[in-house]
């Protein structure tokens, strides 16, 4: 009686299997004549058998099969989008058996990696990132199939490997526009070892999500290696300038920058900034002077002049060339006032002398403040006349300009012109 059981029921299951063969025949005959309702719902039946779902040949003309039906636009079934249904059924024949009618599949492949790729796109126009960030990591899925090695010997393999590149930086792009530099750094780091969209771009690219997520560490190590593959370009020069002015390593900065001025011999920026890094160590606002304090200033002022010479009219550089010798001036006025104490309070030990440092003083202080006031007021005169447009920056150029224009005034004693820019200050800071 169990002898009975068991052939009965064996052959139940072969018959099971049988049936779901034929099925699959059904299927694939319906689909060569176009007829897509009958083809769609005996594969869908043969996939749900688990005698079937993972044949090879059953898998196969699943994606054949959704694949027609994308191909052919099928209007019953074109907005359900068939072909991401083929893609299942090639990522599980992959598992199954990844060579299995290979040369066939990876046709099907390259055009459904153009479907998503164009979907992606019209989901990003549409504002629907999660959607378009979706299907352009199929598009990357498809690419690495085995490890990336299926497509040697395919002839499509160029083509492939661009989509899948600028699906990449697109998955990139649109984290940094939403600002979620953390998932954008995979995708860039991706994107710089791919021969295809490896430019210096993506290096700065992560030189901002690095900065973004407080990453020094790789970002000094981003920042060495793209230095290297990219030497003259000049976002890359100026994020490593900023990055070493941000960390305080200010000889390491002063390199660079003389560096970058001998190779950008036409870029005002460049002595600019290098101006500005000089006159930092040369007049420290805390702290001992160095004891090469006069060379650092000509040097501030040799790079000054460079600037100017290539953009004379540059107001921020006029403002920060004429604030070389105001400082210069203000150093003098202390050490005045210093004297002036020492004389009130009766601790000088010779009067007379402390008067004449006293007034040597005075005329160097005016001498500097005088060297001062042709570029303060150049800047003075540009700003001023678009002093309701000015953006950000700007705005706080002449905001400081205005401040050290009413100290010079003061000091030198032109009433006329302190009260010119107390009146301008004043309507600033309202």
């Amino acid at each position: 009686m169990k002898k009975t059981i068991l052939i009965v029921a064996t052959l139940s299951i072969f018959n099971s299997v049988f049936a779901q063969k034929l099925v699959v025949e059904s299927a694939l005959s319906a689909i060569k004549q176009n007829n897509y309702d009958e083809a769609k719902m005996d594969i869908d039946k043969a996939m749900v058998f688990p005698g079937t779902k993972d044949k090879p040949k059953a898998i196969f003309a699943k994606a054949k099969i959704y694949y027609q039906m994308q191909l052919a636009k099928a209007p019953k079934y074109i907005e359900s989008n068939p072909y991401r249904e083929a893609a299942s059924a090639i990522f599980h024949l992959s598992e199954v058996k990844s060579d299995y009618e290979k040369a066939t599949v990876d046709q099907w492949i390259m055009q459904i990696a153009i479907w998503y790729y164009n979907d992606a796109v019209i989901s990003f126009n549409n504002k629907k990132d999660a959607d378009g960030i979706a299907w352009m990591q199929n598009v990357i899925k498809l690419r690495e199939l085995e490890g990336g090695k299926r497509y040697e010997k395919f002839a499509l393999k160029p083509m492939l490997d661009t989509i899948a590149a600028r699906a990449n930086m697109s998955i990139a792009t649109s984290y940094m526009i939403d600002t979620n530099f953390a998932a954008a750094i995979p995708y860039l780091l991706r994107a710089k070892t791919n021969p295809i969209t490896k430019n210096a771009n993506i290096y700065n690219n992560l030189i901002e999500c690095y900065s973004r997520t407080k990453n020094d560490k790789s970002l000094f190590e981003i920042l060495d290696e793209g230095r290297k593959a990219f030497p003259d370009d000049k976002n890359l020069m100026n994020n490593e300038i900023n990055f070493y002015a941000r960390t305080g390593k200010m000889d390491e900065l002063i390199k660079k920058l003389e560096d970058a001025t001998i190779k950008q011999p036409n870029d005002s920026e460049l002595f600019y900034f290098l101006g500005t890094q000089y006159l930092e160590l040369a007049i420290r606002q805390t702290g001992t002077k160095p004891e090469n304090s006069a060379q650092l200033i000509a040097k501030s002022e040799d790079a000054y002049q460079k600037a100017l010479k290539l953009a004379p009219e540059n107001p921020s550089y006029n403002y920060n060339y004429g604030l070389l010798f105001c400082r210069q001036g203000l150093e003098k006025n202390d050490k005045m006032n210093e004297v002036a104490d020492r004389m009130n309070d009766k601790k000088s030990k010779n009067l007379k002398e402390d008067e004449k440092i006293y007034q040597q003083l005075k005329a160097n202080r005016d001498e500097f403040l005088n060297k001062s006031l042709p570029f303060f007021e150049k800047s003075y005169n540009k700003l001023s006349a678009s002093a309701s447009t000015l953006k950000d920056n700007e705005r706080n150029t002449y905001k400081n300009l205005l401040t050290a224009l009413k100290v010079t005034y003061t000091l030198l004693n032109k009433t006329g012109k302190y009260n010119e820019v107390k009146e301008k200050l004043d309507d600033l800071n309202k």
